[in-house]
């Protein structure tokens, strides 16, 4: 019967339905019930209306397995209308499923000539597959998909009808005829994959390209196709294994090179995807998603100007390309050209109003710029971002309007460590209108955050909840609470250290004979502008003078750093002894200076009100803003800033200065 539904053994009707009849959703009952409110029908009349009727309770009839009732009624229905093409192609769907085929061909046929549908199509292939006149099959399939690029059923059946079309010349493989109908099929499976993968059938796309492969082992575009799956998934060594495939079977597979750069652009191995991109646009000049990507792969290597005129070289060719646009705004953001950004954000908007990342990036230049009237509001576009994971509660959300007396409120952490401490101030206003505040963040800032002023109950991420009124991302209460620049609540310190915590760690570093330096040159090396932020430890410690004793405020160090920190003698370094953030808490308590790049143990600093210097990169996060050595969140807080892009030699001068004028006298 090959892809027809075994409805009289199921129960069920599942094949493809006409849009015209979606409207036939009837309430299930018992076939003695249909059957008498048929009658009632026809004994009003016989009009067209009438008939419209008789087929809903024959679809119910037909659904219930009830196959020669449901077969009267068809008929009835085209007694009164001899043309109704649903009828007619439900009614040959019927005789296929009781094995008259001929019949079903007839009549199915039928109401093609009356209404071209794809299911029509797709259906009379089944029938000619069950008759084994595959070629037939075939062509009915291709037709449906003509008609409908993503009919899905279309696709696997006409896979089927090649399937056994192949499998009835296997004993000649290798004759002309058995070539091509391999390569058909190969090329069936490779079409069926790109219409599961556009609907997300991430497994059976990957599935379906395999099948391609394996009856065509030098299918380049099966495999080029196949890569791009296996990026959904996130296996990306795979991808780029199936992408090097297709290559090696044609090198001139312009899809292949640009998927190739994607893949390893996602690998950050930047300087190799650009290699890509560049053979894409010498094999096609024109080929808009190349010069694009190609630009963001400039970007990350930090040749700025390069990846602008990448993008303007996109948009010269496709003036619609909102991508381009966008991606020209964020390497303009990068420059600190925010104002030019802007224009690149709006020009991607006009052209697609809901692009979530022209508005987040938008937001983002905004709140760098200060306006945080407009950014707030943009800032909530990175829920509809591909890679925002939307937070698993159901209270409502609060966002300033409703009255929070008596009302307990969840605040929960949504981003880095770093964001969490620095929202947390906004507990308190939260507490002062009268709510509960419960936080829910990270496990390691469980206990350093029982401190934070307002904050009632403090819970673990993926912990079951207590019940609440009100929801808050964290990252949303500036906009919740109005904050403007002039507005932002700055009262350090809003967070405090277990005393019992700091003896401890008094007692660990011993007796202070010199003025102690707190370090910290690296963040996560996962963060997607590490590149830009962290600083090897041999550029720090040259600027930094003997008359200090530093200590190393990070829990892990990197491998490339490693050898010579331990070597160092003027720096402690207590690695996992430091537990968790209170110990952070701690050791920054204790130190007369935290030296830190943009992580979170700047936040923890700053909100411990403690004298922190924070090494920033050419272009800040936009929390730092912009053209200032202060910052209007951390009244401690100083900015060393670089001049230049990608050079930290000036800011740790600066530094090294600085730290000189605190030595006593």
């Amino acid at each position: 019967m090959g892809a027809f539904p075994d409805w009289l053994a199921r129960g069920r009707l599942n094949f493809i339905v006409p849009n015209s009849v979606d409207q036939w959703s009837v309430n299930r009952g018992s076939i003695g019930q249909a059957m008498g409110r048929t009658e009632a029908v026809f004994a009003k009349s016989f009009s067209r209306e009438a008939a419209e009727a008789i087929l809903s309770q024959a679809v119910l009839l037909h659904q219930s397995g009830a196959a020669g009732p449901a077969r009267t009624l068809y008929e009835q229905v085209l007694k009164v209308w001899p043309g109704h093409s649903d009828a007619l192609h439900l009614l040959g769907v019927l005789s296929a499923q009781t094995q008259d085929f001929k019949q079903s061909i007839k009549l199915i046929g039928k109401a093609i000539r009356i209404r071209p549908e794809p299911s029509y199509y797709s259906n009379r292939g089944i029938a000619y597959k069950a008759v084994n006149n595959l070629p037939r099959a075939v062509e009915n399939y291709d037709r449906a998909i003509e008609l409908d690029p993503k009919c899905v059923q279309a696709y696997s059946n006409r896979g089927n009808a090649l399937q056994k079309a192949y499998e009835l010349e296997a004993g000649d493989s290798g004759s002309k005829r058995a070539r091509s109908i391999r390569t058909r099929l190969a090329l069936s499976y490779s079409s069926h994959g790109e219409v599961l993968s556009g609907q997300n059938l991430l497994a059976e796309a990957l599935a379906s390209y395999d099948k391609a492969i394996s009856l065509q082992p030098n299918f380049s575009c099966a495999w080029s196709n196949r890569g791009v799956v296996l990026m959904d998934l996130g296996r990306l060594e795979e991808a780029l294994q199936s992408f090097e495939t297709a290559l090696s079977h044609d090198s001139q597979n312009i899809e292949a090179w640009s998927n190739r750069g994607l893949a390893l652009n996602a690998m950050r191995r930047y300087a190799q995807a650009l290699e890509s991109f560049e053979m894409a646009t010498q094999l096609n000049p024109r080929y808009v998603e190349a010069w694009s990507n190609r630009g963001i792969a400039l970007h990350f290597l930090n040749r700025m100007e390069e990846a602008l005129a990448s993008f303007d070289r996109a948009i010269d060719l496709d003036g619609n390309h909102a991508e381009a646009f966008c991606n020209k705004g964020i390497t303009l953001t990068a420059l600190n050209r925010p104002q030019e950004a802007l224009l690149s954000y709006d020009a991607a908007i006009a052209i697609h109003p809901k692009s979530a990342s022209a508005h987040f990036n938008k937001a983002l230049a905004l709140l760098v710029m200060g306006d945080f009237q407009q950014g707030w509001k943009l800032y909530e576009w990175r829920w509809r971002l591909a890679r925002a994971h939307l937070p698993d509660v159901s209270e409502p959300l609060w966002l300033g309007a409703e009255s929070l007396a008596d009302c307990t409120v969840l605040l929960h952490g949504e981003q880095g460590m770093g964001d969490v401490i620095q929202m947390t101030r906004f507990a308190k206003l939260v507490a002062d209108r009268g709510a509960q505040v419960t936080l829910q963040v990270p496990h390691p800032l469980t206990d350093l955050l029982t401190s934070a002023l307002g904050v009632s109950r403090v819970v673990p991420s993926h912990t079951l909840l207590p019940a609440c009124d009100f929801q808050v991302p964290l990252m949303s209460l500036p906009l919740a609470l109005r904050t403007r620049l002039d507005s932002i609540p700055a009262q350090v310190p809003y967070l405090r250290v277990a005393k019992e915590r700091l003896a401890l760690w008094a007692d660990r570093l011993g007796v202070q004979t010199l003025q102690r330096v707190g370090l910290v040159w690296s963040g996560d090396p996962v963060h997607p502008n590490d590149h830009n932020r962290s600083i090897a430890f041999c550029d720090l410690i040259r600027h930094l003078p003997e008359e200090f004793s530093y200590v190393c405020l990070q829990r892990e160090v990197r491998d490339s750093d490693l050898d010579l920190l331990l070597e160092e003698p003027r720096v402690q370094f207590f690695g996992y002894q430091i537990e968790d953030f209170s110990d952070t808490a701690a050791l920054c308590s204790l130190m007369d200076v935290v030296v830190t790049v943009d992580t979170s143990v700047a936040h923890l600093s700053g909100a411990l009100g403690r004298p922190t210097w924070i090494l920033l990169p050419f272009a800040p996060d936009f929390r730092w803003l912009l053209n200032r050595n202060d910052s209007p969140w951390y009244p401690t807080v100083r900015l060393f800033r670089q001049k230049r892009l990608g050079s930290w030699e000036e800011p740790l001068r600066s530094v090294g200065r600085e730290l000189l004028k605190l030595k006593p006298d």
